[in-house]
């Protein structure tokens, strides 16, 4: 399980290797009352720097 914000270090993650088990972790979702996300959580920063642009040329190397 990943941490929200993808750019902390060090990194907060939970693994449970080798094992069954449960992984968990709080997170924090509160948000500023403001227009525009202010949480880590909310900002999404890595779906923002999508390029979907690029995804069509992949789906025909693939294929």
């Amino acid at each position: 399980m990943f941490g929200p914000d993808s750019f902390a270090f060090p990194r907060q993650e939970s693994v449970i290797p080798d094992a069954e088990g449960i992984a968990g972790a709080t997170v924090d979702t509160t948000n500023l009352d403001t227009p525009y996300p202010t949480n880590i959580v909310r900002r999404k920063d890595l779906v923002v720097m999508r390029q979907p642009h690029h995804y069509q040329p992949l789906v025909k190397w693939h294929q």
